[in-house]
């Protein structure tokens, strides 16, 4: 955000066309443009937020299922691992995975919002227009075709798929599945911590 604010304020009475269904239809300025991603990854964070919020609730304790046969002090854990509260019942804490569907969730449209500038820098209409080139670090010239420059990490950044396809298969993995524990939930790993890694480096190569 901070990297589209700025160049936003770089470019912000360079005219542009603007493009509907790839055509040309009014003029727009440049800066007006990519704050347009600038909002829309506005909206991601909020949705971040709220995948953080739900999932500050402390399940230790629950055990099995049930709750432990030793006493716990399961607030003072919940405050020394910065939890913001304990979870209710030990059987939705065993069971519950909907914390990381909610940051799949965000981090899927997050991936969408990164890789959506791609097309429009690295084969759009902003450069065959002539308005615009974009010198993406990290460019590289093909041997085959030495003149053209590709924005490689413009290209890097089209993992939004990927992405989706943990949200997908993690719905897959708890749909219809028994109460409490199950080895199918040693399933949400894969599908969290790739999609955590995955985001990492697609938002920065939508900065690149």
């Amino acid at each position: 955000m901070s990297v589209l604010l700025a160049r936003a304020e770089d470019h912000i009475d360079w005219a542009m066309p603007g493009y509907t269904h790839l055509q040309r239809a009014q003029p727009v300025y440049l800066g007006h443009h990519l704050l347009a991603y600038f909002w829309m990854l506005a909206r991601d964070r909020t949705r971040f937020a709220f995948a953080e919020h739900e999932s500050g609730r402390l399940p230790l304790g629950a055990g099995a299922l049930a709750g432990v046969n030793f006493d716990t002090d399961r607030r003072q854990v919940a405050d020394a691992l910065g939890f913001r509260e304990v979870a209710p019942n030990s059987i939705d804490a065993v069971s519950g995975r909907d914390f990381i569907l909610d940051y799949l969730s965000a981090a899927a449209t997050c991936s969408t919002t990164s890789q959506g500038s791609g097309p429009s820098w690295s084969c759009g209409p902003a450069r065959s227009s002539g308005s615009a080139s974009c010198r993406t670090r990290g460019a590289r010239a093909p041997r085959s075709c030495p003149r053209r420059r590709t924005p490689t990490p413009r290209a890097d950044a089209r993992e939004g798929p990927r992405v989706v396809g943990h949200l997908s298969a993690l719905h897959g993995v708890i749909h219809a599945l028994p109460l409490t524990y199950n080895k199918d939930l040693q399933e949400d790993k894969e599908h969290l911590f790739d999609a955590v890694d995955t985001l990492g480096l697609t938002l920065a190569a939508a900065a690149g």
